[in-house]
């Protein structure tokens, strides 16, 4: 019952707010974006349900990219990759030229084993801005999986020159496999 209460109140809040929005008031605007704000405060956080909860009434409010990103990254924390893919979606809907939903979504692809769309959006994301680490990242995670060490290596070595926090172990990991294996690989991406 406490539940339904809750819910109720919240949309509640949700319309009002939206009716404020629909006036052009720019309390409706400074709700959503704290909203959005505080649901991605969480999901840095790793407080993910506390983050979807807040992002949800961000979008309820008004769909925006940032929530959408945020509750994306939220749902591939819970590994929900489905709805992590849709709201992924939604964000490359509302701004197809931010690289960080294509490099999210890729992630959530890999994750599902999806890898034909993984590396479209990862591709996608690293010709639209070579110099941002995720997408290589998550890329190298992939190759390695399916036995592309060198290919790996390659990425891995990137998405650490780019800033990507990796550790001396994963990368001697991955360079001793490429090593190992060097002149194997077949695929080509």
């Amino acid at each position: 019952m406490a539940h339904i209460l809750r819910l109720t109140i919240k949309k509640s809040m949700a319309v009002l707010v939206f009716l404020f929005l629909l006036t052009g008031n720019s309390y409706a605007k400074a709700q959503w974006e704290k909203f959005a704000e505080t649901g991605a405060t969480y999901v840095k956080g790793d407080l993910f349900d506390l983050g979807i909860e807040k992002l949800t009434i961000s979008i309820d409010i008004y769909p925006n990219y940032d929530a959408y990103l945020y509750r994306g990254l939220a749902y591939t924390g819970k590994q929900l990759y489905d709805k992590a893919i849709s709201d992924f979606s939604e964000a490359i809907a509302i701004d197809p030229n931010d690289v960080a939903a294509y490099s999210g979504r890729g992630n959530a692809y890999a994750l599902k084993g999806w890898y034909p769309q993984a590396f479209s959006d990862l591709n996608e994301a690293i010709k639209m801005k070579p110099d941002d680490g995720r997408a290589y990242l998550y890329r190298a995670k992939i190759y390695y999986g399916l036995k592309e060490y060198k290919m790996a290596w390659e990425d891995l070595k990137t998405a650490r020159m780019l800033g990507q926090p990796v550790d001396d172990e994963t990368m001697e990991a991955y360079q001793k496999k490429a090593l190992e294996n060097s002149g194997k690989s077949k695929s080509k991406r």
